[in-house]
């Protein structure tokens, strides 16, 4: 996947639905792209983290319901 591709994801992953399982984490209510149901939510971020060239960290600070740098999507 490319950059592009992976900020749509992560774009997307603010409607994305998770339960809370008996230990108290994240997990997916239902299947989402490449993930099943019942997968963690920080596996998926780790999985953003890995494939993605400037990581997790660079979509949160500039995709967080915005577009980069703040500009509206």
């Amino acid at each position: 996947m490319t950059d592009k591709e992976i900020e749509q994801m992560w774009k997307d992953f603010e409607n994305v639905v998770f339960d809370e399982d008996e230990d108290g984490e994240f997990i997916l209510s239902k299947n989402w792209k490449y993930f099943g149901k019942g997968t963690l939510r920080s596996d998926v971020w780790s999985w953003v983290d890995e494939h993605h060239s400037k990581g997790v960290g660079f979509l949160t600070e500039c995709f967080c319901m915005k577009g980069p740098r703040g500009t509206e999507i």
